[in-house]
């Protein structure tokens, strides 16, 4: 049964989008410098007819993992989510290999599009440089799956021991505990495992595995 919106249509000068205006308030957030040479994501995202057609170099943060397969996403105009003001659409053409990990800084060029179907503006990047990248987000055991998902696609990191079961599947155990993590990885991690002799702070990206047998969904760490 589909739900029946009401608000006012808005223009957000966060998102650079048309949006509907359910009476929230927005959050007051301290603005980001940029460097001198670089046009702010947030004058674009105020008046952004104004830079449509045209090129322009951008600084910012990639705010979700964004990966070859589906070179699109976000970028924003601080490194986390309390100092950002303003959130602009990405679309890098020409291919690059692998990921682009969520909170990695980016300096790009790209022209400023008007999207008709989705009804936002659009940053075309052709030309990019990309910082370091940042250190994985750490997963709590205890945590849960509720927490766990929103890491889904990133890069993360784990402390645990590499166990293999009976049928040759890897596992991260949570040492004294039955709780673990499948891992996907090249079979040398239990090598790795007997050699280190404690736990290991392992690092991949966070996958789901569906268990046809048992009916379940289950978290996978991805260390390839």
């Amino acid at each position: 049964m589909n739900s029946v919106w009401t608000g006012r249509l808005i223009w957000s000068s966060d998102e650079s989008a048309i949006c509907l205006d359910r009476g929230h308030d927005a959050e007051v957030r301290n603005p980001v410098r940029n460097s001198i040479d670089a046009l702010p994501l947030a004058e674009v995202a105020s008046d952004p007819f104004r830079y449509i057609g045209s090129a322009f170099t951008f600084d910012g943060w990639v705010t979700g993992t964004i990966s070859n397969d589906y070179p699109k996403g976000y970028v924003g105009d601080a490194e986390t989510y309390y100092d950002r003001t303003t959130q602009l659409r990405i679309e890098l053409i020409g291919g690059f290999e692998g990921y682009i990990e969520v909170g990695q800084s980016i300096r790009f060029n790209a022209t400023v599009l008007w999207s008709e179907s989705s009804g936002r503006v659009v940053l075309e990047a052709r030309s990019w440089t990309l910082g370091d990248l940042p250190y994985p987000s750490q997963l709590g055991w205890g945590d849960g799956y509720e927490t766990w998902k929103w890491e889904i696609g990133n890069r993360v990191s784990i402390m645990g021991v590499v166990v293999m079961d009976d049928e040759g599947l890897q596992w991260i155990e949570r040492s004294g505990t039955s709780e673990r993590l499948c891992l996907v990885g090249d079979g040398t991690e239990t090598s790795q495992q007997a050699t280190a002799g404690e736990p290991i702070q392992w690092i991949g990206r966070l996958e789901t595995s569906e268990n046809f047998v048992e009916n379940e969904m289950r978290f996978c760490l991805n260390v390839l």
